[in-house]
């Protein structure tokens, strides 16, 4: 199969999964929606094939990855119920959250372990309770802000996380 014949592939099953993505977020199952879904999509998935089809933008993420998105909305639901658990504390002042250092396995400077860093900065940082701030590659440390602490996530795991 030629590069090109791949690329084609990746843009439909991209744009496909672009509309999807679009049905979710506007929760809402109209035809007009349908529409401005197509289009958004189609834009979107032009964009990228223009991308990968200069060479640049390099982003190839293993598909056990991908699977971990299906864990994303209990960990945002997880994150949500912390968030509420401790809001009346921060209001207080009692508790503003704090940073922490965790070991991270960044990888080299490749094209997978630069995937595997921004899959794990995006999902990690999607539930309420913790934001990634930053990776230091070079010494194996991922910055991250919490409400409340918390032990590293299986997904948090999988993507290099380190106890």
């Amino acid at each position: 199969m030629s590069e090109r014949t791949k690329l084609v592939l990746l843009s439909c099953v991209e744009y496909v999964y672009l509309v999807l993505l679009w049905m979710a977020f506007v929760s809402k199952m109209d035809m007009t929606e349908l529409k401005v879904g197509l289009g958004v999509a189609l834009v979107g998935t032009v964009a990228d094939w223009i991308v990968k089809a200069q060479g640049s933008g390099h982003f190839r993420p293993h598909f056990r990855w991908i699977l971990l998105t299906l864990l994303e909305p209990w960990y945002v639901l997880k994150g949500m119920a912390t968030v509420v658990k401790q809001l009346p504390h921060a209001l207080r002042r009692k508790q503003d959250g704090h940073f922490k250092a965790v070991q991270f396995d960044a990888g080299e400077d490749d094209v997978a372990s630069a995937s595997r860093r921004a899959v794990a900065t995006m999902l990690l940082s999607m539930p309420p309770n913790s934001v990634v701030v930053g990776i230091d590659g070079h010494n194996g440390r991922m910055l991250v802000h919490e409400m409340k602490p918390e032990k590293p996530t299986l997904m948090g795991r999988e993507l290099g996380v380190q106890e």
